[in-house]
C-alpha cells in the first residue's frame, strides 16, 4: 500500500522514531529549525536541496521521503539497527549460527 503521508508527516514520524528534536535535526542537516517546523506544519514545501539534506540526516532515501519509492521498507527502529550493526561485526561462522537461531525462534510462536 502506498505511503500517502506528506513530507512533513514523514519527517515528524522519523524524528519521533529516531528520538530527535527539530533542533537536533537542524544540527544534523544544516536546515534551519524554522524551515523544518514549516515543512512539518504543511506551511512550506521543501526545496530539493533542503529535502536532500533532511533525507540524508534521517538516513532515508529522497525517493522514500517524497513518496516515490514504493519498495522501501519503513526505517529501522533503534533496536533493529543495533542488531544489524552487531551482525555486521560477526565473522561468517557466527553469522550462520545467529541466523539459524533467529530462524528457529521466528518459527516458534
Amino acid at each position: 500500500m502506498p505511503d500517502s503521508r506528506t513530507i512533513g508527516e514523514k519527517l515528524e514520524a522519523l524524528m519521533e522514531l529516531r528520538g530527535i528534536t527539530q533542533g537536533v535535526l537542524e544540527l544534523r542537516s544544516g536546515v534551519k529549525q524554522t524551515t523544518i517546523s514549516g515543512i512539518i506544519t504543511k506551511d512550506r514545501s521543501p526545496r530539493l536541496d533542503t529535502a536532500v539534506a533532511l533525507a540524508d540526516a534521517l538516513d532515508v532515501s529522497l525517493d522514500w521521503l517524497a513518496g516515490r519509492d514504493r519498495k522501501h521498507q519503513p526505517p529501522l527502529d533503534p533496536e533493529q539497527l543495533a542488531l544489524l550493526e552487531a551482525f555486521d561485526r560477526l565473522d561468517e561462522d557466527h553469522r550462520s549460527v545467529l541466523l539459524n537461531i533467529a530462524r528457529d525462534l521466528a518459527g516458534k510462536k
